[in-house]
């Protein structure tokens, strides 16, 4: 069985931040919550996270320098506008 891939989703909106948490672990993703700059340190520190789920008001040059992916949603983008923008795109490779 495979490690399943770590998405940290950091978003200042706490209801979009919980409804993207429920519905990407539902759907087989490991996830990681942020929504400071020191948990989004504390969420890719150890180098497993793969993809980052972010709006445009977190600041992520720190993702450019751990090499994830990085996926950009706005307010409206619902929760599966998010799962078909994951599923659309080439899978994540350790």
């Amino acid at each position: 069985m495979s490690d399943p891939v770590i998405v940290v989703v950091y978003l200042g909106d706490r209801t979009q931040r919980l409804l993207y948490d429920r519905v990407l672990r539902a759907a087989g993703y490991g996830v990681r919550l942020a929504s400071r700059p020191a948990e989004f340190a504390k969420a890719t520190g150890d180098g497993r996270a793969q993809l980052l789920v972010h709006d445009d008001h977190a600041p992520i040059g720190d993702a450019v320098r751990v090499r994830m992916r990085v996926l950009t949603v706005h307010r409206d983008t619902d929760a599966d506008a998010l799962l078909t923008q994951l599923r659309d795109r080439p899978s994540v490779s350790s």
